[in-house]
């Protein structure tokens, strides 16, 4: 496969996964396997804020969140591990995201791995992140409310002739 195809997935899985763990939460940015720097592609999702917890309570609440958004760091290479990439492929351009994943989980990186590859294998998300990469392949950026209106079509949630209905409406055509 191309590198274009590897950057494609790998990006997919991220935004997949940010969907798939804050389904309440919208993509602020783009996603593209676009250059720039010193990246094959990114996804720049809503900032996720965590804030200063008293109630003893909460402090589960927060380990979640921050496990959830290690998990999603881990995304990218777990999409090319689901896709079928062997453990060495897939973890090409993932030194970064496996750095910021160890930094905001208190858990090891393979217990990250692990669960980024138990969400990212499901099926719904395998063809979730093949319609997104697909998409990317073609485009090579797509805008937030684009990978979420692919979820919704990939889950069956919306036909191809809605998708085409919003395409045409949002100007992604």
């Amino acid at each position: 496969m191309t590198e274009d195809t590897h950057t494609a997935i790998h990006e997919a899985g991220h935004a997949v996964a940010f969907v798939r763990l804050w389904p309440n939460a919208r993509i602020s940015d783009n996603v593209t396997i676009e250059r720039e720097q010193n990246t094959l592609g990114y996804h720049r999702a809503e900032e996720i804020c965590f804030p200063a917890i008293d109630d003893p309570d909460e402090i589960t609440r927060l380990d979640s969140e921050f496990e959830k958004e290690a998990i999603y760091c881990c995304a990218g290479y777990a999409a090319l591990v689901a896709a079928g990439y062997s453990e060495e492929e897939a973890l090409l351009g993932a030194n970064s995201d496996f750095a910021k994943a160890k930094e905001v989980a208190d858990l090891s990186l393979e217990e990250i791995s692990k669960k980024s590859v138990e969400l990212m294998t499901q099926p719904d998300n395998i063809a979730a992140v093949a319609k997104v990469a697909d998409e990317l392949l073609r485009r090579k950026t797509i805008y937030g409310d684009q990978v979420e209106t692919l979820v919704e079509l990939s889950d069956g949630e919306i036909t191809d002739d809605d998708y085409r209905v919003i395409a045409r409406m949002q100007r992604w055509d």
